[in-house]
């Protein structure tokens, strides 16, 4: 064996140890660090956070709710309690939440590096696979994204659970495979996309351990257990939101397709991680007589035959192609469950590629006998490492704020509708409603069919005070849409003042629609308050709408508004400070409880809940001036 090498496979003193993971996590540091002054993206961020009111407060009906609810048609109780805790320490700064993004990440390159050397005991491909996995451009968008901390926290339990089971294999203790079995369990419930992952431990054990198929497949059937498990709760969670496409809309050719296509682009990406971006256009013109579809079919299935073929000569390459496959099965349209593109989904996929890249450079140094052909077999190494860590320190720019986001996808996508979407949600945040508008319009005609955002330019219109343009499109996209109850919930409000009797049959109708949407109660309660004058009607709404949702804010604050409004300050009061008690961050319940100090004359307590609100939330707009988007994306 090359000297070299063979001083590249000596055990590790503590000292190099320290050293190789310190300078990890210099590099990774030194890349992500801009991060950890990012804003929230109005792209889930909110969803998942400050419009989250399950993860206000870890309190014990809470946790029941997260591990027995199909939450955003998904089942991650992990990644939801993870959430939970941060809101605990962080409230809604985003800082707090970039750096637990960052140290996931590197906790979870620090793991490849270990994970690694057990298996070749060679710190050169350790440390140059972990460098690489660390740094790559895919990495950035799960790294700098708030609301892809899922994928870091599935992927650091599931590399977690592989070097447990290595050990287990090793050493033969029990206790190493049920920490395995654990922190599989965490890292399914975490992200969905860990329920293929019991193959790759099947693999670690078949390739190093040599173990029969029939005493492999009894050691991982605990894990296919809770695969199976996340698996049927997924599947629920889409039905039960519609979330699922039905397979002949696209077609067989679709799904048969795509899936190859989607191999060959994230091949492509990780060689030449140019032009990423966000948000991928929507595929189109999917055959087999397309050529840009079916050559992507023809290369993966010679590769697959090929990798199978020399499996046994050329273990690396045979073990990362199908471990790539197996980590990215979940996600290139298998089923049609989701998009079949994503950086994020890179995430843990990526090491696979990375893993040959760099044992085909220790086998090239290996290889070299000449001093000029290891010169350039490091400058390739040292051009790949800069060039990788310039890219993804420019594209980590484009996930500073909402509006950095959505420019940087419609700088290589103009007509990109998702993105001219998002874009107006922003200047709509910041008080341009005109700019909203035209975006919003522009995004919907350029076809994105979705009723979340055509109910949004409604609530543009109706904040500007064009009414009757409002009332227009909320017509048009009812007559499009006739079972989403939304709609009529909006005419409702539209109608509120000019024709009480057209508003309560618009919100009788939606209740009728969808009776277990709480905001239809809320809103026919809120007409019921402000249009009816009528709070005793009003205040049976509410209760309802709480009944369904306990922990929404402005239901409560609606409670004490009834409350006020027939002399019962004290019990106002006493509802908004149990509001406190679910979520002491909400700037409205501080500027309704100042009001309400004020009212009983306590101007000190008043000041002091005012400028606690105004802490909060410096630019605030009580809701009854601005329409309320609905950010379901």
């Amino acid at each position: 064996m090359n000297q070299n090498l063979a001083a590249s496979r000596k055990p590790l003193t503590l000292p190099h140890w320290i050293g190789i993971l310190a300078l990890l996590a210099g590099i990774t540091l030194f890349l992500f660090l801009p991060a950890s002054h990012f804003e929230f993206t109005n792209w889930d961020d909110g969803m998942y956070i400050a419009q989250n009111p399950v993860i206000h407060k870890l309190t014990a009906d809470r946790i029941q709710k997260i591990f027995s609810s199909l939450i955003f048609a998904n089942y991650h109780p992990v990644t939801l309690l993870s959430c939970a805790f941060q809101y605990h320490f962080f409230g809604i700064q985003p800082q707090g939440y970039h750096w637990v993004n960052i140290i996931f990440h590197l906790l979870n390159i620090w793991l490849v590096c270990l994970i690694v050397f057990q298996i070749s005991r060679s710190w050169f491909l350790s440390f140059t696979t972990a460098l690489f996995f660390g740094i790559h451009p895919l990495q950035v968008e799960s790294v700098a994204w708030v609301s892809s901390h899922k994928t870091l926290l599935s992927a650091f339990f599931s590399l977690a659970a592989a070097e447990a089971y290595f050990l287990f294999l090793k050493h033969g203790k029990r206790l190493f495979y049920f920490k395995a079995l654990l922190f599989y369990a965490l890292a399914v419930f975490a992200k969905p996309v860990a329920i293929t992952f019991p193959l790759i431990l099947s693999g670690i054990d078949h390739l190093f351990f040599r173990t029969a198929w029939k005493n492999n497949l009894r050691r991982i059937l605990p894990f296919l257990l809770f695969a199976g498990t996340e698996f049927g709760l997924v599947l629920l969670a889409h039905l039960k939101e519609k979330a699922i496409a039905p397979m002949a809309a696209s077609g067989f050719e679709f799904y048969s397709l795509v899936p190859f296509w989607t191999i060959c682009l994230y091949l492509k990406h990780v060689f030449f991680p140019v032009h990423l971006i966000a948000l991928y256009p929507t595929l189109s013109h999917v055959s087999w007589l397309n050529a840009a579809y079916a050559l992507p079919a023809a290369i993966c299935l010679t590769l697959i035959v090929l990798a199978f073929a020399l499996r046994k000569r050329f273990v690396y390459f045979a073990a990362s192609l199908f471990g790539f496959i197996i980590l990215l099965a979940p996600t290139i349209n298998l089923l049609p469950l989701s998009a079949p593109i994503a950086d994020r989904y890179m995430y843990l996929p990526l090491l696979m590629p990375v893993l040959f890249f760099c044992r085909t450079l220790e086998s090239l140094w290996q290889w070299a006998k000449n001093i000029f052909i290891k010169a350039l077999i490091a400058s390739v190494m040292t051009t790949v490492a800069f060039g990788l860590f310039t890219i993804s320190r420019h594209d980590l720019e484009h996930w500073r704020d909402s509006y950095s986001l959505w420019t940087s996808i419609l700088r290589q996508e103009p007509h990109h509708a998702m993105a001219h979407i998002k874009l107006g949600e922003y200047y709509y945040e910041k008080g341009n409603v005109d700019e909203a508008i035209r975006l919003t319009s522009k995004g919907v005609s350029l076809g994105l069919s979705n009723p979340v955002f055509a109910k949004n330019l409604v609530a543009m219109y109706m904040t500007k005070g064009e009414y009757a343009l409002a009332r227009e499109n909320a017509l048009t996209f009812s007559r499009q849409v006739p079972q989403d109850e939304r709609f009529y919930i909006q005419l409702g409000i539209i109608e509120s003042k000019e024709n009480p009797e057209k508003a309560l049959e618009y919100f009788k109708k939606a209740a009728a629609l969808k009776p277990e949407n709480p905001f239809t109660w809320f809103q026919l309660g809120r007409f019921c308050l402000d249009q009816l004058k009528q709070p005793e009607t009003a205040y049976t709404y509410f209760l309802k709408s709480l009944a369904l949702d306990p922990y929404q804010a402005d239901f409560h604050i609606a409670v004490a508004d009834c409350l006020s409004q027939v002399g019962s300050y004290q019990q106002a009061i006493n509802v908004l400070r149990y509001v406190l008690t679910l979520d002491d961050n909400s700037a409205d319940v501080w500027f309704n409880l100042g009001n309400l100090f004020k009212l009983t004359g306590d101007e000190n307590a008043s000041r002091e809940a005012l400028e606690k609100a105004r802490q909060i939330a410096p630019a605030r707009v009580p809701p009854s001036q601005k329409a309320r988007l609905d950010y379901s994306s």
